[in-house]
């Protein structure tokens, strides 16, 4: 069975520079977290900026597309 696993993370920073240092942070933490487990096929990481101030996201309403 094969499934797909979401993270998201809404943070706020100073500039761009302490963003990419967290999403280096955080590539470096998924590697750690995947390298020995064969189960895992894949996985990435993308940070992009984020507008407006909504509510957190409700995962049961969204819907992802495959390309």
């Amino acid at each position: 069975m094969k499934v797909r696993t979401i993270c998201v993370i809404d943070a706020e920073y100073e500039d761009f520079i302490m963003a990419a240092d967290k999403l280096k942070e955080i590539n470096r933490a998924m590697h750690t977290l995947c390298k020995d487990d064969p189960t895992i096929v894949w996985h990435g990481t993308d940070m992009k900026e984020r507008r407006g101030d909504t509510s957190p996201l409700d995962f049961a309403k969204m819907k992802f597309r495959s390309n």
